[in-house]
């Protein structure tokens, strides 16, 4: 062939090539634009640089990057607001595709299996779509060039086929939350490149499989939140290469090899929530692990003492061991951490605190409630400013408090209750100016409340109760309009209840019992219209309860037994002081259980009132009191008495504990006690009731709404009793 022959061989094949580069780039192109074109409206803006008769290697559409032969090798559209299906796509287009990520969008619909045709993919990631559901294409599989496969976060509802082994060139693995079921696939140690392997929060079962052991780059292995169980491989203690290890939320069982102190580059250990139990000790080995930052061993069955050794973990900055059967003392060698956060609660330890605990100045969240722990509050923590949670309650601290604290600005939980500690609470913790809760209670302080506590504007829960307090309750609390919970019985408080309480306008929980409270009950109480429950028992309050009582609609308890009152519940009523209140909606009104100092119990009915003070139903309450008061028979339920005026009327009737028939049957365990021959005795009585109603009386009564909802039971079922009468007739 000539040199001119071959010129013209050449430069046909570089026409051809040209042309068929140019077709598959308009194919490309066009593949984009249809599947743009099923998106919806805002998708369709979002994607507004995607334009006919442009190019999307040269016009820089969003999301799409080009090799040098101006072929699309990069589809990027994470995180968009994308929506649409994946399967409009026509993956044949793109035969040079090397990345496709649309994770973070709103696809929907299943993964198609042309999804098979990227067969030069490197990265493949439709996570976070969970509106794609359905089985994963068997073509995944055969995409062995993959180095990242996430299908996390979406509805994958099927089991980790044994196919994956195929994929040895992945270094990421990504299934988690997309609830996988069954087994982890032996198949899975086949993937020796791995270093990300996260299969967490799915429903896997059974057991770890022991090829995990083969896989020697793995730094990231999440399995947590599954059902797996079963003893964790020996194997995993000897990948070294890891970095994290979270397993937490399983089942495992057995303890934990003291091989786990291979694992020296590891900085996240969590086996939290499982069933692990050491018969012995926590291994020495543990401390070897010195870069470790995050330890989470909490709710599990853990025994022994904490070695020693865990004074190497220097830069460890979370250590959760809470719920366990760990007893002892703890090292001394514990005061070398500089732990952000120390989690000891509910174990058995004993003896002393870690006194210098806090020497590095760190620590933000300290627990130790729940333990044995004795003698004083750490040193250290008086310089911690960083400290944000403090719960040492149920111990057997002994200390003066006066001092013992700093001042502590990001501090916003403190629970010292159940111990033995004394002294003075400090005017200081007015400083505590992002503290929500502080709770003191069953202790042996001995002081006045400081006013300063007033400037604690966050507080939402305040607990002093059961210990030597006394004085009178500061006007300054005035301030703490945040407050919903506030407690101090059991206490030495006296004089009145500030009438400056109604600026607790969020208060829910009222409770000031067994103190040497006097006077008159606040009128002001009366306009907490969030208060539910209130306890003012064992004080020596004195005169009658306030009218504006009456207003407490939404009050569910009320104690207020064992006072120097006089006077009448809820404004007038006729009947002896109410100890215990509980509520309930009845129909046309609430219904209150309530008992009285005599210890009789008595149902108080207060019909709803309209917005103009009106009675909803006048003519069913005058109905009501003129058919009762006329009626005695042991099927109609009795009154005892009644009150209106013009902002509501109440009427007061024997209490029955069975409530009413209607309740019972809709509740299936209350309609599976009660009995054919129970209910025949319910049918019996209500005939009874009806048949004295229309010919036992002087003047007959029809009842006009015989329902369910107004028979009313004994405890035991037995008895039936009618209620909620109309109108007179005949």
């Amino acid at each position: 062939m000539s040199e001119r022959d071959s010129t013209k061989m050449l430069a046909f094949f570089f026409y051809v090539a040209f042309f068929a580069s140019a077709a598959a780039r308009d194919s490309e192109a066009e593949a984009l634009l249809k599947w743009r074109d099923s998106f919806n409206k805002e998708s369709t803006y979002t994607l507004s640089s995607w334009k006919n008769d442009t190019n999307p290697c040269k016009d820089l559409w969003r999301g799409i990057s080009c090799d040098e032969s101006m072929s699309v090798i990069n589809i990027s559209l994470s995180n968009h607001s994308l929506q649409g299906m994946l399967s409009n796509l026509n993956f044949t287009a793109f035969p040079n595709l090397l990345y496709f990520n649309i994770s973070y969008n709103q696809f929907y619909g299943s993964i198609p299996h042309e999804i098979g045709n990227l067969s030069r993919s490197l990265m493949l990631s439709v996570s976070d779509n969970p509106l794609i559901r359905g089985p994963i294409p068997p073509e995944i599989w055969n995409l062995t060039t993959l180095n990242s496969l996430d299908l996390s976060a979406c509805s994958l509802t099927v089991p980790i086929p044994q196919e994956i082994g195929n994929l040895r060139n992945l270094s990421l693995l990504y299934l988690g939350r997309s609830s996988f079921s069954s087994l982890i696939p032996k198949e899975i140690g086949m993937l020796s490149n791995l270093v990300d392997l996260c299969l967490q929060s799915n429903s896997l079962s059974g057991r770890i499989p022991s090829s995990i052991g083969n896989l020697t780059k793995l730094q990231i292995l999440f399995l947590y939140e599954n059902n797996l169980g079963g003893p964790i491989p020996t194997g995993l203690w000897s990948l070294y290469s890891l970095i994290s290890i979270q397993l937490h939320g399983n089942g495992f069982s057995g303890p934990i090899s003291p091989s786990i102190g291979n694992l020296t580059n590891l900085r996240d250990l969590t086996l939290a929530d499982n069933r692990l139990v050491l018969s012995v000790l926590i291994p020495q080995s543990i401390g070897n692990m010195i870069n470790l930052n995050q330890l989470f061993l909490q709710n599990n069955s853990l025994s022994g003492h904490i070695p020693s050794t865990i004074g190497n973990m220097t830069k460890l900055d979370t250590h959760g061991l809470m719920k366990n059967n760990l007893s002892g003392q703890l090292p001394q060698e514990m005061n070398n951490l500089s732990c952000y956060s120390l989690q000891l609660g509910g174990n058995h330890f004993h003896g002393h605190l870690p006194q210098q605990i806090c020497q590095h100045k760190r620590l933000y969240r300290f627990v130790a409630r729940g333990n044995q722990f004795t003698g004083p509050i750490p040193t250290s923590l008086k310089n911690c400013f960083s400290l944000k949670r403090l719960m040492f309650q149920t111990n057997q601290l002994v200390d003066n408090i006066t001092d013992a604290f700093g001042v502590y600005p990001h501090l916003n939980y403190i629970d010292l209750s159940g111990n033995q500690l004394y002294g003075h609470l400090s005017s200081r913790w007015g400083e505590y100016l992002n503290l929500t809760q502080l709770v003191i209670h069953n202790n042996k302080f001995s002081s006045s409340i400081p006013p300063e506590l007033g400037e604690v504007t966050k507080l939402g829960l305040l607990n002093l109760s059961l210990n030597l307090l006394f004085g009178q309750i500061p006007k300054q609390l005035r301030k703490l309009t945040m407050l919903t919970k506030l407690f101090l019985t059991h206490n030495n408080f006296f004089g009145s209840v500030p009438s400056n309480i109604r600026s607790l306008s969020r208060l829910e929980t009222l409770e000031l019992a067994a103190n040497n409270f006097n006077g008159t009950i606040t009128r002001e109480l009366g306009e907490l219209k969030s208060l539910k429950f209130s306890n003012l028992s064992k004080n020596k309050f004195d005169e009658s309860i306030p009218l504006e009582f009456g207003q407490l609609q939404h009050l569910e308890q009320l104690d207020l037994s064992d006072n120097l009152l006089t006077g009448k519940i809820l404004a007038r009523l006729g009947i002896l002081l109410a100890l215990q209140i509980s509520s309930w909606d009845g129909g046309q009104g609430s219904v209150y259980r309530a008992k009285l100092c005599t210890g009789d119990v008595v149902a108080i009915k207060k019909l709803h009132s309209m917005p103009s003070g009106e009675i909803s139903n006048k003519k069913a309450f005058t109905s009501n009191i003129q058919a009762l008061t006329e009626i005695k028979h042991c099927n109609i339920v009795k009154l005892y008495g009644f009150f209106s005026n013009s902002q509501f009327s109440i009427l007061v009737y024997e209490f029955l504990e069975g409530g009413s028939l209607d309740n019972i049957l809709k509740n299936l365990k209350q309609a599976t006690e009660f009995k054919w021959n129970k209910r025949v005795n319910v049918v019996k009585g209500v005939a009874n009731a009806l048949f004295h109603m229309h010919h036992g009386c002087s003047i007959p009564i029809v009842h006009h709404d015989i329902s369910s909802k107004n028979v009313l039971l004994s405890f035991d079922y037995e008895e039936a009793r009618v209620i909620a009468f109309g109108q007179q007739s005949f």
